[in-house]
């Protein structure tokens, strides 16, 4: 007993001085010390709880308890390993200051590669003109449309547009056998990739050819951020309180692992040097990442590759549950083919966080197997009295209580309101199913269907389900009947050893059952009516209607490729459909009036007008108008749901202006 109570005395010693130092340090958030002593302290602390765990928790007594309990350890030991090599990677801040090219040397030729197999031309047309506003000498820019589909439609549409258009013969090695083509057919000294999807900003060039001064440079990858709301955002309540769930990794974890070289190639948005590609014999074919893959080898053959802390275009997140799985199951499968092919164990080359980050990023996928683990495990003891964890419920407390705390915190200091522990465990828990089967269908090379283009600009009325939502329906019933069950065998009388374990089980249920019952709620298709997007914006315009005296002050509320809404009119002037301009930043917009509409939160009326019969310089400066704003380059940060339920999402500024463009997915 005396033993026990210092254990527990120690406990809360530690967990009290975890708080006091989160508490304090954050007075000091831009100092380093704050995050090393955190750091350094959740490592003692998680090396504390391992060691507890594998010396008075594990039995073997019988094999279902062994095996329980060895798998248990097992995913715990994953998700720590994790934990420490993210805290290495994060515990200093880092931003690599935008490069600019030397004055006294000629640019560079530049040719964007944009793979495409099987996007509407909506979203083609929408890239080709951002690329025609690119702001770099024409003569030294060349923009291919890479289609693997063999398109009619889209080889015009290129055309249209002053692109060259290129479509191979054959179709072998998808993405990287297009791209390997277009090599093969350009010239460019540099050679920047992009999706279909992507919009990019007219600096985009200027922004990341200053890096390429450099002769060892082999690639720069700058940030991939989305101007639609994901899945998550948009089917959850409270949705977009969150960021989109690429947001963290792309701008907070890749300026980060900058600091020690080990950036990773992620598909779209990087500029190559061709000397560097042609050196490794071009895009590296045989896995379904590509991507990766050519960066790993290219950092392999020592070539420098470097982040850009800046975000060069925005494009479309997969617009259905469905379809992130695919994605993701793709990532996953594409990430265990390249590191049992290229040996991540042993690779010559690659620098020591070079190969710790690929092999976290591998470890990461496996993050499916891990939260089935965890789902499981009490639901064994609740129906079968299977016993993964063998200990006492104020013992595990004492002991777990700490570790867990000091990894909140931790994660909670590195993420800086950025990111939350709690949007992580929901996002994980509703990817769980899908992606534990295709990383162990991975792992022994076992079939599973072929790779998939994930759709964009997709159009849905009506809220659906999908066989996604009731994959997580089932597992949120199988944890709802073991709660039940559970509440059951806690009426009778049970012996103080099982009642400690349904004590550890039902808690630990419970809370798996919430997190379950968010990510059945995130699959659940609400409709996505809108073929284009709106960006909030509050600028100044002017109308004028024709058969109507006079100009009209408006202000642009919201904006997309088909209509604006304005307000600032106080009496609708006129019927309906009458034709007229809108002029934002002096620039003419014809119109057509097709709406008047009051906003339950807005104090005025507004008005609904259609973009009509725009030329293709007019649909050039529009889309540069809705898109072509500069971001904020980091993540925005989080609030609190219950002071935030009534506002908006987060402003990003708006080039030459003290109003503000809001960016679908950031929020306050």
């Amino acid at each position: 007993m005396v033993t026990d109570f210092w254990m527990i005395f120690l406990g809360f010693v530690v967990v009290l001085s975890i708080v006091g130092l989160a508490l304090y340090s954050w007075k000091y958030a831009d100092k380093k010390w704050p995050y090393t002593v955190m750091l350094a302290l959740s490592l003692v602390i998680s090396s504390i709880y391992v060691t507890w765990r594998i010396g008075y928790t594990l039995d073997f007594s019988n094999i279902s308890d062994g095996i329980a309990s060895a798998l248990l350890l097992m995913a715990e030991l994953l998700g720590i390993v994790q934990f420490a090599i993210f805290g290495v990677f994060m515990y200093q801040k880092y931003r690599r200051p935008i490069a600019v090219w030397p004055p006294d040397r000629p640019l560079p030729s530049v040719d964007i590669f944009v793979a495409t197999y099987n996007e509407n031309t909506q979203i083609l047309t929408r890239m080709l003109a951002a690329c025609h506003r690119i702001s770099y000498p024409k003569e030294l820019l060349t923009v291919y449309i890479c289609d693997d589909g063999g398109r009619e439609e889209v080889e015009k549409l290129t055309a249209n547009w002053g692109a060259k258009y290129l479509a191979r013969p054959s179709h072998e090695h998808a993405k990287a056998g297009n791209l390997n083509y277009a090599l093969a057919h350009s010239d460019g000294e540099l050679v920047l990739t992009l999706d279909a999807d992507m919009v990019p900003k007219p600096n985009i060039v200027r922004l990341m050819i200053g890096h390429f001064a450099d002769s060892q440079m082999g690639f720069v990858q700058a940030p991939q951020v989305f101007y639609n709301p994901d899945p998550y955002q948009h089917n959850l309540p409270w949705g977009r309180l969150r960021n989109n769930d690429q947001d963290y990794f792309m701008r907070e974890m890749l300026p980060r692992r900058d600091r020690l070289g080990a950036v990773m190639y992620i598909g779209s948005n990087a500029m190559f040097s061709r000397k560097a590609l042609a050196h490794i014999g071009g895009f590296i074919t045989g896995s379904i990442t590509e991507d990766l893959a050519t960066g790993l080898v290219l950092q392999a053959e020592k070539f420098r590759c470097v982040y850009c802390d800046a975000v060069v275009a925005t494009g479309l997140a997969p617009e259905s549950f469905g379809e992130m799985v695919n994605q993701r199951v793709r990532w996953c499968r594409g990430n265990i083919q390249v590191f049992r092919q290229h040996n991540l164990l042993s690779p010559k080359g690659l620098s020591f966080w070079q190969r710790i980050a690929y092999i976290s990023g591998t470890m990461y996928w496996y993050f499916g197997v891990q939260k089935l683990i965890f789902v499981v495990t009490p639901m064994f003891f609740l129906f079968f009295g299977v016993v993964a964890l063998h200990t006492t419920l104020s013992l595990l407390l004492m002991m777990w209580t700490p570790f867990f705390l000091s990894q909140i915190l931790t994660y909670k200091r590195f993420s800086e309101r950025k990111s939350t522990i709690w949007w992580s465990h929901v996002q994980e828990l509703a990817l769980m199913p899908f992606l534990s089967l295709a990383a162990m269908a991975e792992t022994f090379k076992l079939s599973m269907k072929g790779f998939r283009v994930t759709n964009k600009g997709m159009v849905s009325h009506d809220p659906h389900t999908t066989r996604y939502f009731w994959i997580l329906v089932g597992f949120a019933l199988m944890a709802l009947a073991g709660f039940v069950s559970g509440l059951d065998s806690w009426t009778r009388d049970t012996s103080l050893y099982m009642r400690n374990s349904l004590d550890i089980s039902l808690g630990w249920d419970g809370f798996n059952l919430a997190g379950l019952i968010f990510a059945a709620v995130g699959a659940y298709e609400r409709p996505r009516p809108r073929s284009h997007e709106r960006r909030r914006l509050r600028i100044p315009a002017r109308l004028m209607l024709k058969g109507a005296p006079g100009v009209y002050n408006v202000t642009v509320e919201d904006i997309s490729e088909s209509g604006v809404h304005l307000t600032g009119i106080h009496r609708y002037p006129g019927p309906l459909f009458q034709n007229g301009e809108l002029v934002i930043e002096n620039y003419p917009y014809p119109v057509l009036l097709s709406g008047w509409r009051r906003q339950s939160q807005e104090k005025e009326s507004g008005m609904i007008s259609r973009f009509h019969k725009l030329s293709p310089q007019d649909y050039e400066r529009l889309v540069e108008l809705i898109y072509g704003a500069p971001e904020p380059g980091e993540c925005p940060s989080l609030g609190r749901v219950g002071k935030r339920r009534k506002r908006l999402p987060q402003r990003s500024r708006l080039a030459g202006s003290e109003d503000a463009v809001w960016t679908p997915g950031d929020v306050r």
